[in-house]
């Protein structure tokens, strides 16, 4: 049996480059791999009866039905057999097959199910010594560690390419930004739990408690240390501290005077500060739909300037050019949380009116959060604010003379929209971008000049229904704008700031299409140089240790609530649909994933529930403190209560992996 060890093995590396290559390729490599680890963990069983003498029936890969498989006499003859087998378990016959539901693997021992015909011969597994059972139930887990702890070391060894642990975007009003941190700050460690990639960044940040935790990183060189507090978020079911992880970098142009922006480098967009590839796009994004054109790029000397390009010959949208009724919204803009420099000046509660200018004179009311971005990007200094405070207006003095000054300023504090379906006509048509979901990829469209403007559409007037469609916020009629018929007047029921309703008609104007952004999303990866043998061994341990750890600390925090089980478990679909993912990426992220499987297929094994193999564990632990085995009705009734408790949670998997795809499509 060992020899076919080495050939599973020998074959995998084989058949990897051949199996990229070929459309589908990588999912098959994901199966592939997903079914090694169980055919390692069940090996691990058999080996270990071979070593004790066990006599075995059945090493299966799958449940259910037999599809096919060898089946071996007696005396050591084989042959391949289709559909049920054909030689009696009870004449010493073993059956190697593949059966037809691929969830698992099991490997069947003589004598092991509760209240079975036993002989009591010394070959079953019923009359080896304690020791020996725990050995034998204990070998599948032992194999899945190894083989974790070999599949990291191999990436170590080979310099896995890794996102880095960067931060590239703070949330207002989070724990990061409380915390000082900032995009571009490097995160060496969290609790004392250090940090190799992105992922790790994520996960210890939804494993924290709702104590601060403690954080270590780096800025410009410099060391650092803060408390972070963690909050949970119910849309994502787990806790966050506030940030985005730095996972791309972005390629702006092309060909030979393209330049590439970093997760972590420095620019000037616009002539305002960034740090990182995600607030330079955003930024971008924002400069566009404000009709700012062209948008010029500085990263270390090296400028480009950036418009929406036409795109190749015979490539055109999907879907139909989005319609606009030409109205922007206008909402209440609330201060939440405030921090340096906005704390001098603001408090928690305003509402924010209006910039005013060197003059004295208050210019125009942005109306959004997205407004007050766009207002500081203008030409003239504020030296004040209208807020209304506790009811009342008032004039609060600022100063605030450059445009990243007053954007400095308002990322200071947590500005949050109130979103009552106010709006006005638009101003200045922006740029607009629509995502390809068929193509992949994105699309900008000119905005036409206002149509509501021409209908009598009146500052502050709030939208109440489009068309047959009742809505409440702008942001709800915003996607039944987009997909309203051309050439054809829809009636549009507004509500005045005086409360009188009315009905205006207006006809939804196509937008121009003007083409496809040159900037190419690349994913951020640092490629460390390989590590020795000895060192990426140690390496492939520490980390092996590390996520079982990190499995145990997930099954608490399922427990105590921190982590949602209904938003956060995925079934064998989205296992294989995630290996096939980084598959897409390379064999070393492959393994590297496969690492995690194999660390995850160990833990979960291991829990004392019975029919897994730490329930049997259990049961022989029992045997040792009472002097006696449990009676075989006890044990029996016991693994029917653990088999009802796996089937629940595998269709609780399965559910959740089906409503992820629906949600996805």
């Amino acid at each position: 049996m060992r020899s076919r060890v080495l050939s599973s093995c020998a074959a995998v590396a084989v058949a990897t480059p051949l199996a990229l290559s070929f459309p589908g390729g990588s999912m098959i490599l994901a199966i592939l791999g997903i079914g090694f680890l169980i055919f390692i963990h069940e090996w691990g069983h058999y080996a270990a009866c071979r070593l004790t003498g066990t006599r075995t029936e059945t090493f299966a890969i799958g449940f259910g039905p037999r599809l096919f498989g060898w089946e071996k006499d007696r005396d050591g003859k084989r042959r391949f057999t289709v559909g049920e087998r054909q030689l009696d378990p009870e004449d010493h016959a073993m059956d190697f097959r593949i059966s037809a539901i691929p969830l698992g693997g099991y490997v069947k021992m003589a004598g092991e199910i509760p209240g079975e015909a036993s002989t009591g011969a010394p070959d079953e597994f019923p009359q080896k010594t304690a020791s020996q059972r725990a050995f034998i139930i204990s070998a599948g887990v032992i194999m899945n560690i190894i083989t974790a702890v070999v599949f990291y070391a191999l990436t170590y060894g080979l310099g896995r390419p890794t996102p880095p642990p960067v931060i590239a975007m703070v949330e207002p009003g989070g724990g990061a930004w409380e915390a000082g941190l900032q995009a571009g700050d490097r995160v060496e460690s969290i609790d004392g739990n250090t940090l190799e990639s992105d992922i790790d960044l994520l996960m210890q940040a939804a494993l924290a408690t709702h104590e601060p935790a403690h954080v270590v990183y780096l800025r410009d060189g410099e060391r650092r240390e803060t408390n972070v507090q963690a909050r949970h978020d119910p849309e994502h079911g787990r806790m966050r501290m506030g940030f985005s992880p730095a996972q791309i970098s972005l390629v702006l142009g092309k060909g030979d005077g393209a330049i590439t922006l970093g997760p972590a480098e420095k620019a000037t967009v616009g002539g305002v500060p960034v740090v990182g590839a995600r607030e330079a796009l955003q930024r971008i994004q924002e400069l566009l739909a404000r009709g700012t054109l062209p948008v010029t790029v500085d990263i270390g000397g090296k400028q480009i300037s950036l418009a929406p390009e036409p795109a190749a010959q015979g490539v055109e949208p999907s879907e139909p050019a989005p319609r606009f009724l030409g109205i922007e919204p206008l909402h209440p803009v609330v201060v939440g949380e405030v921090l340096d420099p906005a704390s001098k000046v603001l408090r928690t509660g305003d509402v924010l009116v209006a910039p005013v200018g060197a003059d004295g004179t208050a210019r125009p009311a942005p109306g959004s959060v997205a407004g007050w971005a766009a207002a500081a990007d203008d030409d003239a200094a504020w030296s004040g604010l209208r807020v209304q405070r506790e009811g009342t207006e008032t004039t609060l003095d600022v100063s605030l003379a450059t445009v990243a000054e007053r954007l400095a300023f308002l990322r200071s504090v947590h500005l949050k929209d109130e979103d009552d379906g106010g709006a006005r006509a638009a101003s200045s048509p922006g740029l607009v971008q629509v995502d390809d979901a068929e193509a992949e990829v994105s699309w900008w469209y000119q905005a036409p000049a206002s149509a509501a403007a021409q209908a009598g559409w009146q500052e502050g007037d709030r939208l109440r229904r489009v068309g047959e469609i009742e809505v409440g916020t702008f942001a709800a009629a915003q996607g039944v704008i987009r997909t309203l018929p051309a050439g054809k007047p829809v009636e549009v029921d507004v509500e005045g700031v005086d409360g009188a309703r009315r009905t205006l008609s207006i006809e939804a104007q196509p937008g121009t299409l003007v083409g496809q952004l040159p900037i190419e999303l690349v994913p951020a990866l640092e490629s460390p140089p390989g590590k020795p043998f000895g060192a990426a061994a140690a390496a492939g341990a520490r980390r092996t240790w590390l996520e079982v750890v990190n499995t145990f600390r997930t099954i608490g925090a399922f427990f105590t609530g921190r982590v949602s089980f209904a938003k956060n478990v995925g079934g064998p679909i989205m296992i294989v649909k995630a290996s096939s993912d980084f598959a897409d990426r390379g064999f070393l992220q492959l393994l590297w994933f496969l690492a995690y499987v194999s660390v995850m297929l160990a833990v979960l094994n291991i829990l004392p529930i019975p029919v897994l193999d730490g329930g049997h564990l259990l049961f022989i632990l029992i045997e040792k403190i009472k002097g006696s085995p449990l009676k075989d009705s006890t044990m029996f009734n016991l693994q029917k209560v653990g088999m009802m408790l796996l089937l629940v949670l595998m269709v609780f998997a399965f559910w959740n992996d089906i409503q992820r795809i629906i949600l996805r499509s």
